[in-house]
């Protein structure tokens, strides 16, 4: 069976939470999941067999893959056209730290062993990051860790910018109170390399500094004429151009498809101006702060822009598109020296078709379903018309989600055929193992092209047919070879399209205000 545990405060937060689970256990392996995640069936059977005569081995860890669509993919409109923004961490860097021995517990779709974890003192609760942190004390006393880099488990992301900024500044707080508290560096029992690992996943989050330094460069020499580089423009083109080939070059080999260079800036714009400051007060105040849990599932009634998130961007672009004005007015009006005015106004025009396109990103698309949607192809067909089944008609699920499905009927099949709204039916679903059979209610209907499109909620499930529907939608969302093929057919929009969806995205923005 299982068991539901409680305590009667929340001291250590998470942290806590595991460790007092430990207390009132005794099993030797640990697995590790958010309340959101969901893992594959198979989970165990793919994890647990790392740890057969591997005493040394303390972590496996998998990657955490989301069924919804953080704020770029949903707010942007790109959900089919770019990967899920954590991507680059759990499909390349994670692997690449695994070769070092340096891939860490990532807070869940992972297991732990439990005499390990008791030698390293449970889990840490000095920090917010504890699962960083405990993976550092455990590498340290020498044990192994292995990243298995297949899709096993599955769960929200982050719904809106807000609920992304907030667990972001957990991270980035948690990161720097590591390096304060157990600063990897002076670590006894780390490699070189590990130590290395640990410092680069920490100095990342200081990643807010040289973005902001970057959006305001240009502006100091229109506006005060200040240079940022003292060199004429033959000079920087020199020394600038052979190492942007060489950064796009080693980006697009190393990150394929999971990330451009570009689309790593949108990413960080929104973010920068609200890390700098907890940054700062974690390297000052080390054992300050407290865990924030990151809200999932967050609905939005109306399309809006969230001004008081987006309020630092819109200064920066207001800033920028004024900069970009007077620097025209200049090369209009002063004679001559004009190369360092042109680079800093080229520089302008880039940084402000990046804003747009991170402004893009806060403004929060109308979301009222409860549950999201997955992308579905079951062979489906609806009957209704009492016992017997008078009439049916047959099709394929366009989407599906805990609470509804959407089911696509080419007119061919459907001619003259018309379901009440309201109606009662049932719905069977074809899989490649099984048969599914769930009531439904049909709430709507409409024609589409080619084909009629009826909408359904699911009513009155016993609970064998919720654990059923349960397996149907998460067995889709987390089919490893469509999340894999997915990552690796988007063409991330590279640099050729970007800058038109910038100013969609701008356009966007102006609309909003």
């Amino acid at each position: 069976g299982v068991g539901y545990l409680t305590r009667p405060d929340n001291t250590g937060a998470k942290a806590g939470n595991l460790n007092n689970a430990l207390a009132r256990t005794n099993g030797e392996l640990v697995a590790v999941f958010d309340c959101d995640h969901i893992p594959m069936p198979a989970f165990l059977k793919k994890t647990a067999g790392f740890f057969v005569g591997r005493p040394d081995l303390a972590i496996v860890q998998t990657p955490h893959h989301f069924y919804s669509r953080d704020p770029f993919e949903r707010n942007l409109g790109l959900g089919d056209e770019i990967p899920n923004e954590s991507d680059l961490f759990y499909h390349v860097i994670q692997p690449g730290m695994d070769l070092w021995n340096s891939s860490y517990f990532c807070g869940s779709a992972g297991i732990l062993r439990r005499s390990s974890l008791e030698k390293a003192g449970g889990f840490r609760t000095e920090t917010v990051t504890e699962d960083a942190h405990t993976s550092l004390v455990l590498h340290s006393l020498g044990y192994q860790s292995f990243y298995l880099a297949e899709t096993l488990v599955t769960g929200l992301a982050p719904e809106t910018m807000r609920d992304l900024i907030n667990q972001r500044v957990r991270w980035c707080r948690g990161m720097i109170q590591i390096f304060r508290i157990d600063n990897p560096l002076f670590k006894k029992g780390l490699s070189w390399p590990q130590k290395l690992c640990y410092m680069n996943a920490i100095v990342y989050w200081l990643f807010s500094v040289p973005r902001i330094f970057f959006l305001f460069a240009p502006l100091l020499y229109i506006y005060f004429r200040i240079y940022s580089v003292h060199a004429s423009l033959e000079d920087m083109l020199l020394y600038l151009m052979p190492y942007l080939l060489i950064a796009q070059g080693t980006s697009a080999l190393f990150y394929r498809s999971r990330r451009s260079s570009l689309w790593s800036i949108v990413y960080e714009i929104p973010l920068s101006f609200y890390l700098v400051l907890p940054a700062l007060m974690a390297f000052l105040f080390p054992r300050r702060g407290r865990f924030n849990v990151t809200p999932k599932g967050t609905r939005n009634r109306l399309e809006r822009l969230d001004f008081p998130v987006a309020r630092p961007a819109i200064v920066l672009f207001a800033v920028n598109v004024g900069g970009l004005v007077m620097g025209v007015h200049q090369f209009l009006t002063r004679p001559g020296g004009h190369s360092m005015l042109l680079m800093n106004l080229f520089w302008t025009i880039f940084n402000i078709l990046l804003i747009g396109l991170s402004l893009g990103a806060m403004i929060e698309r109308r979301q009222v379903r409860r549950f999201p949607r997955i992308a579905a192809g079951y062979k489906v067909v609806l009957g209704w018309g009492g016992p017997a089944i008078e009439h049916h008609i047959v099709g394929r699920a366009r989407d599906l989600s805990i609470g509804g499905i959407r089911i696509g009927s080419p007119l061919s099949e459907t001619s003259g055929i018309r379901v009440p709204d309201g109606q009662t039916g049932s719905l069977t679903v074809f899989t490649k193992g099984s048969v599914v059979k769930l009531p439904v209610v049909i709430v709507r209907q409409k024609k589409e092209k080619d084909e009629w499109v009826l909408s359904a909620k699911f009513a009155s499930l016993t609970k064998t047919e919720e654990s059923r529907l349960v397996g149907l939608v998460f067995a889709g969302a987390i089919r490893p070879e469509k999340a894999e093929e997915k990552a690796l057919s988007l063409p991330v929009i590279r640099q050729r399209g970007i800058f038109a969806r910038s100013v969609l995205q701008i356009e966007r923005f102006l609309d909003s205000i």
